[in-house]
């Protein structure tokens, strides 16, 4: 069995908890009763773990519990063991050998839009604060005389790169060349067009979406096949 998980996308609970106790719950949602005994369990964890050639703080801190914890001895049923190992998808699983790196960025002054005044909610309409930050963004202009403060010195976003394209080449390329079940943790859409291509490959997919059913619809499910199964956390 193999486990592609997209890390950025799990709830912030399971971010905070040890990578053992993530894999660990996530195998519990798993239906393993139809399934050939599973000996073997490899998990390739997704994110944005190369700021420029350097390890961001998250990945260190993984890598950290891999090389300790891993490989360990898991229990999917109460009739089978299987050997867990992990490692951070920092290159393509067809081209080990040629990290990405930038995968994760700080991008100054985030793009977002405030719409036209007065806002409907507002208790103060006329008097309302947001009307500062409107002009604090989109003009430079800082509510201070004479500040100097500029939105990129003041506002930021962590955001990854090249991520969701790493997960569907790396989920195509499972399909067609290896023969196991294939877990895919994400929610993002993006993975789309990556599954559908598996699925006409005849790979079996079980699909984690980490959100509660009634925050996410499926529109893609016409797509599907008799081998996907959609699960959530």
């Amino acid at each position: 069995m193999i486990l592609l998980i997209d890390y950025d996308n799990l709830p912030r609970r399971l971010m905070e908890a040890n990578l053992r106790s993530v894999i660990e719950i996530l195998l519990a949602k798993l239906d393993f009763s139809s399934q050939a005994p599973i000996n073997r369990i490899f998990c390739r964890l997704y994110g944005g773990w190369l700021k420029g050639k350097s390890l961001s703080f998250r990945a260190q801190r993984l890598i950290e519990q891999i090389n300790v914890n891993f490989p360990l001895v898991l229990s999917p049923t109460d009739h089978t063991n299987a050997v867990v190992s992990a490692e951070l998808a920092r290159a393509l699983a067809c081209d080990p050998q040629h990290d990405f790196t930038h995968t994760f960025r700080l991008r100054s002054k985030p793009e977002f839009s405030v719409r036209r005044f007065p806002l409907r909610e507002c208790v103060e309409p006329l008097n309302c604060r947001i009307k500062d930050v409107n002009s604090f963004v989109y003009k430079n202009l800082c509510p201070r005389e004479n500040c100097s403060v500029t939105p990129e010195t003041a506002f930021y976003r962590a955001e990854q790169k090249l991520v969701d394209s790493m997960i569907v080449v790396d989920l195509v390329h499972y399909a067609i060349h290896h023969q196991e079940h294939l877990v895919l943790v994400s929610g993002d859409d993006d993975m789309w067009p990556g599954i559908r291509y598996a699925l006409l490959q005849r790979a079996v997919i079980t699909h984690v979406i980490p959100k509660h059913p009634h925050h996410w619809r499926n529109p893609y499910k016409r797509l599907s096949t008799q081998n996907y199964n959609l699960i959530t956390l």
